[in-house]
């Protein structure tokens, strides 16, 4: 028994050292870089591992308002536009009760159309993208846009998604040059007021 005591310490050394075992490092391998961008939309996570990167990424994508361009909101009109103070919008959304008494989003991009013209307004912001149906109509004093009536429905909400956050949404149209906007509290307003929440 005397015998014994001395060998268990040293067991009991070889045990642990087997516990501390090191994986091998690839000869290759590298840090992830500082500038990684995560998924700032992840759901189901409390908050993406460089929330800070993803973030600031969002905001240095955000357009800045330039040549006077900017949202702004009306309440009477349940509208909101993107354009400069003194002239016609460049973009409009605006939710109005159609004839059936449900709601709809009228959408208006201010670019010179064919009148009776047909063609597709994308929306591509927030990780999502979406289109409707456009065509081209006359506005006040002969001056023709493309406009989009889309019910309260898949596709309207398909389009709200691209407005989730602040970041920059791309608007384009068929046959048209393309505009970029941020996704502002503005457009928000207006797809809660026909969609809810």
């Amino acid at each position: 028994m005397i015998k014994v005591l001395p060998v268990l310490p040293f067991a009991a050394f070889l045990a642990l050292l087997a516990c501390d075992r090191s994986d091998p490092v690839a000869e290759e391998a590298v840090a992830p870089a500082d500038n990684m961008v995560g998924d700032a939309l992840a759901d189901g996570l409390a908050a993406p591992a460089n929330a800070a990167a993803a973030e600031r990424a969002e905001q240095m994508a955000t357009p800045a308002a330039t040549d006077g361009m900017m949202w702004s909101y009306s309440s009477a009109e349940r509208k909101a536009t993107y354009g400069p103070a003194a002239a016609d919008p460049a973009l409009s959304i605006q939710c109005r009760d159609a004839a059936d008494g449900k709601k709809e989003l009228v959408f208006v991009r201010g670019a010179r159309a064919p009148d009776g013209g047909s063609g597709t307004l994308s929306f591509t912001g927030n990780g999502t993208a979406a289109s409707v149906p456009v065509r081209g109509v006359t506005q006040r004093a002969g001056q023709t846009a493309w406009q989009a009536v889309v019910p309260a429905g898949d596709m309207a909400r398909a389009v709200e998604r691209t407005f989730g956050s602040n970041g920059a949404v791309q608007v384009g149209v068929s046959q048209g040059a393309g505009l970029t906007v941020r996704g502002a509290s503005e457009a928000r307003t207006v797809f809660l007021d026909c969609l809810g929440s």
